[in-house]
C-alpha cells in the first residue's frame, strides 16, 4: 500500500503545470488580439455610418436639385448679379456673388412669380425665395422675399454656384436659349462626418424650355 501512495504522490508531483509568467503572457496576447478585433470592428461601423450619412445627404441635395431643375425649365427672365436683366420688376443687382461666381440666381417661374434660389451661409442651406410680405416659418429680405431651405436638415452645401449663360432679356443680341449650371459642394451635417471634410462635387447644367426673352404664352 505505501509503494502504491508512493507511486501516485510522485507522479502528481511531477506532473508540469503553468507558471505565473506563462499565464500574464498568454492573457497579454488574448487583450492584444481582442482589442485589435474590436477596433477594426468599431471602426468598420463607423465607416458604415460614414457611408450611410453621405448618401443620405447625396440623396437629399438630388431631390432640391431636381425641385430646382423642374422651375428652372419652365422659367424664362433669368438673371444673376453679372448677367442682369432690366425688364424684370425685382431688380439682380442685389443679388450675391463674389470673386468665384454668382451665389444667387433668379426668374419668373411658370405661374409668373419672381423666384431667387441662393445658398445661406450661415446654415449652409439652399433657400428658395418668393415674394411674400407675411413670410410664415421664412426669413424676409429687404427686397420682400421670403426664403425658406429646400435642404433637409442634415445636408451641408457649403458651394453653390451659378453660371448663367445667354441670360438677360436681349435675344436680338443673344438669340439662344438660356443655359443654367449649378455648382455645388455637399458633405452630411452629422457629428462624426461633418469633421471629416469629405465632399462631394455636384455640377449640373439645365436648359430651359422658353427662349430668352421667354415663352410668348406667358409674358
Amino acid at each position: 500500500m505505501k509503494k502504491i501512495m508512493k507511486k501516485i504522490t510522485k507522479k502528481k508531483f511531477g506532473e508540469q503545470g503553468v507558471s505565473l509568467m506563462e499565464l500574464m503572457v498568454a492573457v497579454s496576447i488574448f487583450i492584444i488580439v481582442i482589442s485589435i478585433a474590436i477596433g477594426s470592428f468599431v471602426q468598420s461601423i463607423r465607416t458604415q455610418r460614414t457611408a450611410l450619412a453621405l448618401i443620405s445627404a447625396n440623396d437629399s441635395i438630388n431631390l432640391s436639385i431636381e425641385q430646382m431643375a423642374r422651375e428652372i425649365r419652365t422659367g424664362y427672365l433669368f438673371c444673376t448679379a453679372s448677367v442682369p436683366v432690366t425688364s424684370s420688376t425685382a431688380s439682380c443687382n442685389v443679388l450675391e456673388n463674389d470673386a468665384f461666381g454668382d451665389h444667387e440666381l433668379q426668374f419668373v417661374n411658370a405661374n409668373g412669380f419672381t423666384v431667387r434660389y441662393r445658398l445661406n451661409g450661415a446654415n449652409f442651406a439652399l433657400e428658395k425665395g418668393i415674394v411674400d410680405s407675411v413670410c410664415l416659418g421664412g426669413l424676409l429680405s429687404p427686397e420682400g422675399f421670403c426664403y425658406k431651405p429646400i435642404t433637409a436638415d442634415n445636408v451641408k452645401v457649403s458651394i453653390f454656384i451659378v453660371k448663367l449663360i445667354h441670360g438677360g432679356d436681349l435675344p436680338e443680341a443673344n438669340p439662344y436659349p438660356p443655359r443654367v449650371t449649378l455648382i455645388m459642394a455637399v458633405t452630411s451635417k452629422e457629428s462624426d462626418v461633418e469633421p471629416l471634410n469629405i465632399f462631394t462635387d455636384i455640377e449640373t447644367s439645365i436648359s430651359p424650355r422658353c427662349g430668352q426673352n421667354g415663352c410668348p404664352s406667358d409674358i
